[in-house]
């Protein structure tokens, strides 16, 4: 039996599909294709390219070819692109995919990349319009680069979608040099993105040798820092000490040092990765604490230094002749420790006379003359009454809001903005430590008729005929 015709019938007929966009490869440039075909004697095309990559996308080759990082060119191919450049321009499609009508109340808009499903601010096609190819598919160019433009919003999401894209993530899970199983698209500014086969691209956060370069600075930088610290008076107090005494480590100086080497080491590190070079408010903020703090401890310092003890008639310049004259008297018992040894009675003779000298200069200025370096953690947490509460909070303080900034530099690539009301506890916690400083060790000197009793620390001929019920001195700043 004959199929009936339908022809004729009014049977309405399916409306042609439109093809539509879809992200087939995206590639950086100059890698658009392989190396050359050896066995064809030529150069592969993109398309051959792709092909080969989808069969084997392991190989270094295509491996290079889908690694970017900031600041490069990018590819993207778009099958049936026309369509959605034509959206773009506020034109309807005719069902035949050709003809175009204006779309009424429509804005034109840009077609932006999307990594990750997610629109990146600021990143539009390049070089002009498009080239389309025969058989429907078109290129586009991008430059991978953080916005620039004057909007603060597109600029934070800009700045959050690339730290969310090349940070290291909180979990573990993408700490290496690359971050792989980066999804690719385009699409216009307010919808979203079209289909994309591109699933593997990567991003580079950092190039190897610019780690290795990084890394050295950082080693450099901290061994540079450790020895002027153990053998100068960079993180030390100023004050003199007693002879053969290496003076204590100051916990102000020490802050202004943490926050230098925390700084220096981010600003690098954040170039080295995003190419951006800026220091947020927060960061001069805290360096200008750091760095206050240990001007104002030595100014107090100096200060305590200088004055004569109560009822004690003296100058300046008096203490400046009594700190030569014990200068060159440990410059003697040096000479005479060498040539002689520990037990000669020379050295006990010159001990003597440097003893008396300290004793004078302990009798004018109760606070000259500092306390020896014992350790570290001591040196900067107590003064002469032990472990002091006000130099404790600060130190930690300082440790916590450090390894924040750390946190925020290595996850968010960009230094850390602090509240104002947490910038503001930070120049409590300094303005307190200063407050206390002043009153520190601020002693009436003993009565010149008052015997000398034995020494705190026995065998110590710096302090063998200290003045009696002389505290330990201010400690370091």
């Amino acid at each position: 039996m004959a199929t009936p015709s339908t022809a004729g019938s009014g049977a309405a007929q399916p409306t042609p599909r439109i093809p539509q966009p879809e992200v087939v490869d995206a590639y950086r440039e100059g890698k658009h294709s392989l190396a050359f075909d050896e066995e064809g004697r030529r150069f592969r095309s993109v398309k051959e390219t792709r092909e080969e990559c989808n069969k084997d996308a392991s190989r270094d080759e295509c491996l290079d070819r889908r690694t970017a990082r900031l600041n490069d060119i990018v590819y993207v191919k778009v099958a049936n692109l026309e369509p959605l450049l034509k959206r773009a321009k506020c034109l309807d499609v005719g069902t035949d995919g050709k003809t175009t009508a204006p779309k009424a109340n429509c804005q034109a808009q840009n077609i932006l990349l999307f990594l990750n499903g997610r629109a990146i601010k600021g990143l539009f096609p390049e070089s002009g319009a498009p080239s389309i190819e025969p058989d429907g598919e078109g290129t586009l160019r991008y430059h991978l680069k953080r916005y620039d433009g004057t909007s603060a919003t597109a600029k934070a999401e800009s700045d959050e979608h690339w730290a969310d894209l090349l940070g290291l993530d909180p979990g573990g899970s993408q700490w290496g040099l690359v971050r792989d199983q980066v999804t690719v698209s385009v699409g216009l500014e307010n919808e979203y993105p079209i289909p994309s086969t591109v699933t593997n691209f990567r991003l580079r956060r950092m190039r190897g040798r610019f780690l290795v370069a990084f890394l050295f600075l950082a080693a450099a930088l901290l061994y540079i820092l450790m020895r002027l610290a153990k053998e100068s008076g960079v993180l030390r107090d100023r004050k003199p000490v007693s002879w053969r005494e290496s003076q204590p480590y100051s916990l102000s100086a020490t802050q202004a040092a943490w926050w230098f080497v925390l700084t220096i080491m981010s600003f690098v590190f954040i170039w080295a990765v995003t190419g951006e070079y800026d220091l947020s408010a927060s960061v001069l903020v805290l360096l200008g604490i750091g760095f206050g703090t240990a001007l104002g401890a030595t100014v107090i310092d100096h200060g305590k230094s200088a004055t004569p003890a109560a009822g004690v008639s003296s100058t300046a310049a008096d203490l400046e002749t009594l700190l030569a004259r014990k200068g060159r008297q440990e410059q003697e018992l040096e000479q005479l420790s060498a040539l002689h040894g520990s037990e000669s009675p020379e050295l006990e003779a010159a001990k003597v006379t440097y003893d008396e000298t300290l004793a004078e200069i302990r009798h004018k200025y109760p606070n000259a003359i500092g306390p020896g370096h014992t350790t570290f953690s001591l040196d900067v947490l107590s003064d002469d009454n032990g472990v002091n509460f006000h130099r404790f909070q600060m130190a930690v303080w300082t440790v916590v809001l450090g390894f924040v900034f750390i946190y925020s530099v290595l996850s968010r690539l960009a230094m850390p903005k602090f509240s104002d009301t947490l910038l503001t506890l930070m120049g409590i916690s300094a303005g307190t430590y200063l407050g206390f400083k002043i009153p520190e060790n601020t002693v009436a000197p003993p009565s010149p008729a008052a015997p000398n009793p034995p020494a705190r620390n026995s065998g110590d001929p710096a302090t063998a005929n200290a003045p009696a019920g002389k505290p330990k001195a201010d400690n370091a700043g």
